[in-house]
């Protein structure tokens, strides 16, 4: 019998051909009620990093022991004979079988069979292993290796980065074939199978540069560029945010539909300092936000010549925060009214201010290498490191190379695994001099999906002019504390009081005119234009100031 599994990654909505393809796979008997052929489905939804998909969806296989592990991708459309016939092919052959679109070209990995031998190949070819991820939880995972990384393994574990392939700054999906040819399983092309490649959004940029004299009008000192990476559709409100950085006079980038979040952002830094900006200060699609907010952070980040970032929620309830302070558990952190900087292990990178002496520091550092996806060379700062035992994401690699930064799993109960992430300060990691500071005086949103059901008809996320935070060690701990000391009124989270809980344009401090009324923004303060639409953030329910316990 031939176990196949196939694995699909997506990020955002698939096609509705390649969900078509996929119920048919799943009702066909030839592939279920079959005495040779077994098949399995691994998806993984939510996935920012392709990179580490690829890697998970390989782990995935080795520990399932399968056959063969077909790649599709969330824009293919097939027939279960197709699969079939690519799986069994693939394994009569024990050869890398790529099928040929018979529509748009397709990009590597779109309908690609990897035979059982070839993933112990490369499994065998890289020492490097990891615990866990920054986007999934995998427990203390055996043969869990960087199959798509573009990096080649560092024999000191450093931060640094040194292409698999010579000057070359490669896809995932690049990488991950190069990986294997250089196992002994080059890829071949399979022709006879009914596959289309549906085709993707193509990636594009849009610069509106800024204006010297509006930034003086309006008391900014700074030329920053506003880098804005996007995937899929624009959010609205956040665009009518960056239209008024713009009648500022501010540098807006905004790079389109890109899928490599690292690539990205090196491609967006080189944009903004090509230009001669003083800083590059990154806004990812799905943030919502206050554009005064956004310049103040940058005088911060000017003064302190470091990295300074917003705190944001995962976009997942109760579960953590995008950042991680460097101060001693126990210590109470105050979050919007009287927040202010804190020292941080790492930030996100959805909202954050970059200094160009930190940019430059790090050039000194890291090759420049070409790249297919943007046709220009690139610096790798955002580069996902694998080097230590945790699988980490852009923003976490970023800061490890700004600062130094080790992270690793531990006993504990963040997930039903029954682990934690132990993050320490790393010097001796650290790239540059510079450091990443949290300004916790902000309050930005993290726009996303969220199911509704009956229970959410009396419940209500309540918004604080001020939250003190207690920094604890560990979730188990936080459990404690909130069954030990902390009781929440349940009767003021059921009487509405979430009053910003929809980012709507009344969140919006802008400076220009009010799309609604016409007036300027400032004029929308206790005591001026009265606007239905405005709702004065730094004033919301100041009674509901409450101590609330937060992780590390």
């Amino acid at each position: 019998m031939i176990k196949v599994g196939l694995g699909i990654s997506h990020y955002g909505p698939s096609a509705p051909a390649h969900r078509d393809s996929i119920r048919d796979v799943r009702n066909a008997p030839s592939l279920h009620a079959s005495a040779d052929f077994s098949l399995l489905i691994v998806e993984l939804s939510g996935s920012a990093y392709p990179e580490i998909a690829y890697a998970e969806l390989c782990r995935a296989a080795l520990a399932e022991k399968i056959d063969v592990l077909i790649f599709a991708s969330h824009r293919a459309s097939f027939t279960p004979e197709a699969l079939k016939l690519l799986a069994e092919t693939s394994h009569a052959r024990q050869e890398i079988l790529s099928a040929v679109s018979t529509k748009a070209p397709a990009p590597p990995l779109a309908f690609t069979a990897v035979p059982l031998a070839a993933l112990l190949a490369m499994s065998d070819a890289d020492e490097r292993t990891y615990t866990n991820t920054g986007v999934l939880d995998t427990g203390f995972s055996e043969r869990a290796r960087p199959f798509a990384s573009p990096w080649r393994q560092l024999a000191d574990h450093s931060v640094k980065v040194e292409p698999l392939d010579a000057g070359q700054y490669l896809t995932p999906e690049r990488a991950l074939l190069l990986r294997a040819a250089r196992s002994g399983f080059p890829e071949a092309k399979l022709s006879a199978c009914e596959f289309e490649f549906l085709g993707t959004a193509p990636i594009t940029h849009r610069i509106k540069l800024g204006d010297a004299a509006k930034r003086k009008a309006h008391g900014i000192t700074s030329n920053y560029a506003f880098c804005v990476p996007t995937f899929g559709g624009l959010d609205h409100h956040q665009q009518d945010a960056l239209w008024n950085l713009e009648v500022a006079g501010c540098t807006v980038i905004e790079y389109r539909d890109c899928s490599y979040i690292d690539q990205a952002r090196s491609f967006l830094t080189k944009m903004a300092l090509a230009a001669g900006h003083d800083g590059v200060f990154f806004i990812d699609h799905d943030i919502i936000f206050i554009p005064s907010d956004a310049l103040d952070m940058i005088a911060k980040a000017e003064e302190k010549q470091d990295v300074v970032s917003a705190v944001y929620c995962m976009r997942k309830t109760a579960h953590s925060l995008i950042g991680a302070t460097a101060v001693e558990v126990g210590t109470e952190i105050t979050f919007f009214e009287g927040g202010g900087l804190v020292p941080a292990l790492y930030s996100g990178l959805g909202f954050s201010a970059v200094p160009r002496a930190v940019i430059e520091a790090l050039d000194a550092q890291l090759p420049e290498l070409y790249s297919i996806t943007t046709g220009t060379t690139l610096r790798p700062y955002y580069a996902l490191d694998v080097n230590g035992t945790f699988y980490s994401g852009e923003d976490a690699s970023f800061c490890a190379r700004v600062q130094g930064l080790t992270i690793k799993m531990i006993a504990g109960s963040a997930n039903p695994n029954g682990h934690d992430w132990d993050l320490k300060a790393d010097n001796s990691k650290a790239l540059t001099r510079h450091k990443v500071w949290l300004d916790t005086s902000k309050r930005i949103f993290h726009r996303g999906s969220y199911d509704y059901g009956i229970e959410d008809h009396s419940i209500a996320v309540p918004r604080y002019g001020t939250v003190i935070a207690t920094l604890l060690a560990s979730r188990a701990e936080l459990r404690r504390f909130t069954a030990d000391k902390l009781s929440l009124d349940a009767q003021v989270r059921a009487q509405g009081a979430d009053v910003g809980a929809e980012a709507g344009h009344s969140i919006l401090e802008e400076l220009g005119p009010c799309s609604n009324c016409g007036s300027l923004h400032s004029s929308h303060k206790p005591g001026g234009i009265a606007c239905q639409d405005y709702v004065e953030m730094t004033t919301l329910h100041p009674a509901m100031q409450r101590d609330m316990p937060v992780t590390p």
